[in-house]
């Protein structure tokens, strides 16, 4: 369940676990805090080929990632979205707010 969290140059990339859910909510508001506290970002990326479920709660980080990087003038996206979490992106609209890179 653990979220991984790295910067790649001016990408900061989190990668949610097997399951984004209420259980790793916490994690990926601390991965996203960890974000805040950067400068000089120019991209939050969301990879997520790892997930295999997501439900409501992890929809809603999506939100609050989008949100973050809004704040913080930088572009947002998901990659390597398939299966469950793919329709999951799809099916609530999501797919249509973010940039999803394959």
């Amino acid at each position: 369940m653990s979220i991984a969290w790295e910067v790649e140059g001016g990408v900061a990339i989190i990668r949610p676990g097997q399951r984004f859910d209420l259980h790793s909510a916490r994690q990926f508001g601390e991965a996203l805090s960890r974000f805040r506290e950067l400068s000089g970002m120019h991209e939050l990326r969301i990879d997520l080929a790892e997930v295999r479920y997501i439900d409501s709660a992890g929809l809603g980080m999506l939100l609050a990632a989008r949100e973050a990087a809004n704040r913080a003038n930088t572009a947002v996206c998901l990659t390597r979205a398939h299966g469950d979490a793919r329709r999951a992106l799809d099916t609530s609209g999501l797919s249509r707010l973010f940039a999803v890179i394959q």
